[in-house]
């Protein structure tokens, strides 16, 4: 193997570590990296965007179709991050975008208008296909939390989102922890 084969073998294996294989966008590895590299005591805002439904899509037409969908939803959202954020698919039908130096007002103004964004019909081969997110929003400063914390805390909120009835960005609060399941740093 020449040197040239070797660095094209070492490039493509470091892309495959970092990106998720169905749509190209970056990882969770990715998002734990610029979690871990944010400055600590200036306001950050991660975003968690979930699928409303999306289990019935794929048991109702079938899994090429859901991937089909996922394809779009990653292109919808890679126009709709602001620069310098970073968009990332963390399995199934969750993607996260985390947005430095971003309060919370400004997190759950990019969540509200993923929902309204990703109402819009998605052309699939069954014809077009109208789906929505719900989208939990965490923000502030780092320096008591690990990303482990944040993405707890954003995964909490997405749920108050969808038990408010879907389709909606929801902001974590620390009642919505369960009792005994404190976040580092805010018990």
């Amino acid at each position: 193997m020449v040197v040239g084969e070797l660095r094209g073998l070492q490039a493509e294996l470091a892309y495959r570590a970092s990106h998720d294989p169905l749509t190209g966008l970056s990882n969770r590895s990715v998002l734990m990296e610029r979690l871990t590299a944010l400055p600590p005591r200036r306001s950050h805002a991660l975003l968690l965007v979930d699928l409303d439904g999306f289990k019935e899509i794929n048991d109702s037409l079938g899994h090429p179709t859901g991937d089909e969908l996922l394809v779009s939803l990653g292109r919808r959202l890679t126009s709709l991050a602001p620069p310098g954020s970073t968009l990332v698919r963390l399995g199934g039908d969750e993607f996260a975008l985390l947005l430095p130096s971003t309060a919370e007002a400004g997190g759950l103004a990019v969540g509200g208008t993923i929902c309204a964004r990703l109402r819009v019909p998605y052309p699939s081969t069954h014809g077009e296909l109208a789906v929505s997110a719900s989208v939990g929003v965490t923000a502030g400063p780092l320096a008591a939390r690990s990303p482990a914390d944040l993405l707890r805390e954003a995964d909490l909120a997405l749920y108050a989102a969808k038990a408010a009835g879907k389709d909606r960005a929801a902001a974590y609060r620390p009642d919505l922890a369960p009792p005994g399941l404190g976040v580092q740093g805010r018990q």
